[in-house]
């Protein structure tokens, strides 16, 4: 189920779905506060990535729209229209469930005002006349959805709100699409079938008048031009089409006779992923086709393009690429030889495809072609001079890691380490989102170099000829590249220690900004446990860097070796004298290696220090000590949890604390009691409220302390229980009343 906040309430959505609806309406409001403290007026844009995705959001806003769509309906519609107004909702998606909390609640809504359009239509009516809606693509999609699912109660609302705007509404299909759905124009499609079958005579004229002189902008003058009007006269109730319709109807179908069927389309499919543009040419046909006729097809198929046929979507050179990929794993040898009849006129597409085919098996699978396979497509592709991306000639010679490489491929790899790509760390774009290492590893250099790292790896006697090349990559004048050729000074750091640890100075001088990325960290981690007086100087410099991901690489490697290594355990001291950062880090070690028999005591000693810190973050990182251990050596740690509770403040959350004890199989400790008396202490009446994680917490623990009453003999024990129930009831912790009842009624 998971620990995110809608897990919170997956059961109680099938058992009580109208209370969690307005659980949702808080939560709404919640990313509204939020999105506005960030000064932005979009809760669910992507850079705030306030929605993110959870397991359990889908299932708890379907039980709530599919049992209480009335009270769904209130509390989401009024949000949604609000947002809209400030916002306009772009995209119709067609429904599916999947994606983050704020599309499933689009469908849920579409959902919900469905039902209510069937069985209370005098209620939505209500609800729509409350809301000044906008008339936005999305809102209107909105409508027409819900009205359509009630014709005879909506026919003649929905024509006159298609006609009072046609070049809207009369041209409205699903923007994002799922599985093998029919689409095109499918909501207006969906209206016009459900109104035309119920409406007045003098509407279906109005409507059929309006649709045979349609044709939206984007049709004008082109081969498309009258497509859309086909597919809404066929959506018109057959019985009732006039001459005029009929006439046209049958002149267009000459034109599109892949028209879409007569009638509303059929609804999508909700839980099918998204529909694969097809291959030109399917995997079978390519393993019965002669040498000749393959080449023909890849010349025929040269550009990536997309077209509608027969209800399917077909690509080009990037789908008929990746199947011939697919063909290239079952006859490597013969594909290899193919290569040799191909010529530089060939797309790139299909050199790279036969190169990944012979050098990369299908998961879990190895190496589908041989040595001399790969080797005679590289010098093939060279020879031709094919500007194959460095990555694809990168990762096929890092294929061949454990093999004997031939000289030349050593420098066919080194020569991608030249390569242009990248040409600056566009990671640090804030609007790209992402880290150094996704750059690098999709770029030419950055593949260069994870490669050579892996050749290194394999045989540490290669770096006498790589090392030129290595030498050049650390001081890559893109970051990017350098956070990933740290991992060729990993590889050779004991057969090579000295080179190692010069290379990497290098690498980190002006380099601030990668200090704290995953493989710089590795390599500290390494270097530490091999030479910590040597590189004692980059820890401290780095234990000042403004960049606070150093800093937290720096204070934990630090903290983790003075509980190891005698020359470091001075410097522990210093990393809980800097500021909040180091500290966290420090604490974040002795919360993970609680458990250690070594250096577990240690830790413990520690972590009761740090949970009375000043900072709320370094007492967030110290209070995750119980993730180390196991649910019964946690309720074996009576006195750290003590120490714990005795520390708590409302910043706390002792939730997952709570969550994992539930799951102990020897007894609880009385200290669990000290836990809740202080959780009372600490949040007061925030625990009353279920739109905070306080009530969550509560809520997980108020079972414990049932338990626990049932397991210990101890009156004193037992008063202390009974009284700590009773001031949580008396402050209004949530859900409390209901969990008693619920547990002693078993």
């Amino acid at each position: 189920m998971g620990n995110d906040w809608w897990s919170i309430w997956y059961v109680l959505s099938a058992q009580n779905p109208a209370f969690v609806a307005r659980v949702i309406g808080v939560w709404f409001d919640r990313q509204l506060a939020q999105a506005s403290e960030h000064g932005d007026t979009d809760p669910f844009s992507n850079g705030l990535r306030l929605a993110s995705y959870s397991d359990s959001s889908e299932h708890v806003i379907k039980q709530c729209a599919e049992g209480a769509p009335l009270d769904f309906t209130r509390e989401v519609l009024p949000r949604f229209v609000r947002l809209d107004k400030k916002v306009p909702q772009a995209l119709i998606r067609a429904p599916s469930m999947h994606g983050s909390p704020d599309e499933q609640l689009c469908d849920g809504l579409v959902e919900a005002m469905s039902s209510l359009a069937k069985t209370c239509p005098e209620e939505l009516d209500a609800m729509l006349e409350a809301e000044a809606s906008s008339s936005s693509r999305w809102m209107s999609s909105l409508l027409l959805r819900a009205w359509s699912a009630n014709p005879k109660s909506y026919a003649e609302r929905i024509v006159r709100f298609l006609l009072d705007d046609p070049a809207q509404r009369l041209n409205m299909g699903y923007d994002l699409s799922i599985g093998i759905a029919d689409t095109f124009v499918a909501v207006s499609r969906t209206a016009v079938a459900a109104a035309s079958a119920e409406c007045l005579e003098e509407s279906f004229a109005a409507l059929e008048k309006a649709i045979l002189s349609f044709t939206p902008d984007w049709e004008q003058g082109n081969e498309f031009e009258g497509s859309t009007r086909l597919a809404l006269l066929r959506a018109l109730a057959e019985d009732r089409i006039g001459e005029a319709a009929r006439q046209e109807i049958r002149s267009l179908e000459q034109r599109f006779p892949n028209a879409p069927e007569r009638g509303a389309p059929e609804p999508p499919e909700q839980h099918v992923v998204a529909q694969m543009v097809r291959s030109p040419i399917s995997s079978d046909t390519l393993g019965q086709m002669s040498d000749d006729q393959l080449l023909s097809a890849m010349q025929e198929n040269a550009v990536d393009t997309a077209t509608f046929r027969e209800g399917k979507y077909v690509g080009g050179v990037i789908e008929l690429s990746r199947e011939l990929e697919r063909s290239v794993r079952k006859d490597t040898s013969r594909f290899t030889a193919l290569v040799n009849k191909m010529d530089e006129t060939y797309s790139t597409h299909y050199f790279e495809a036969i190169l990944r085919g012979i050098t990369s098996g299908e998961e879990g699978s190895g190496r589908p072609g041989t040595l001399e396979h790969v080797i005679s497509v590289l010098r093939r592709i060279e020879e031709l001079g094919v500007p194959i991306r460095g990555e694809e000639t990168a990762r096929a010679i890092g294929a061949l890691a454990e093999e004997a490489l031939p000289d030349d491929a050593l420098r066919m790899l080194c020569r991608v380490a030249e390569d242009p790509d990248p040409e600056v760390d566009d990671w640090r774009d804030p609007d790209k989102e992402r880290a150094p290492l996704t750059q690098a590893i999709n770029s030419a250099r950055g593949a260069a170099a994870e490669e050579l790292a892996r050749l290194l790896f394999a045989d540490r006697s290669r770096w006498e000829i790589l090392r030129p090349t290595v030498e050049r990559l650390v001081v890559d004048r893109v970051l990017a590249v350098r956070s990933v050729a740290v991992r060729c000074l990993l590889a050779i750091l004991d057969a090579h220690r000295s080179d190692a640890l010069t290379c990497f100075e290098r690498l980190i001088t002006g380099a601030e900004p990668i200090l704290g990325t995953p493989f710089v960290e590795q390599f500290v981690h390494y270097a530490i446990f091999r030479d910590y007086t040597g590189m004692r100087p980059t820890l401290m410099m780095m234990l000042h860097s403004s960049d606070p991901a150093a800093v937290r690489v720096a204070a934990q490697q630090v903290t983790l070796a003075a509980l190891w290594i005698d020359e470091a355990r001075g410097d522990e001291e210093i990393v809980l004298q800097l500021d909040e950062g180091a500290r966290a880090g420090a604490a974040f070690i002795y919360a993970h290696n609680l458990s250690d028999k070594t250096i577990g005591g240690a830790c413990e000693e520690r972590l009761r220090t740090l949970f009375l810190d000043e900072r709320a973050r370094v007492r967030q990182a110290a209070s995750r000590w119980w993730i180390a251990l196991d649910p019964d050596e946690l309720s074996s740690r009576g006195s750290l949890i003590s120490a714990f509770a005795e520390s708590m403040n409302s910043d706390d959350d002792v939730g997952t604390l709570a969550y994992r004890l539930k799951d102990a199989r020897r007894p609880l400790p009385a200290e669990v009691c000290t836990l809740a008396e202080q959780m009372v202490r600490a949040y007061g009446t925030s625990a009353a409220s279920v739109e905070t994680r306080q009530a969550g917490a509560a809520h997980m623990l108020a079972p414990l302390l049932v338990r626990l009453h049932e397991q210990t003999r101890d009156p004193l024990l037992r008063e202390r229980i009974l009284n700590v129930i009773d001031e949580m009831l008396r402050v209004g912790f949530w859900g409390l009343d209901e969990q008693l009842r619920q547990q002693f009624d078993r």
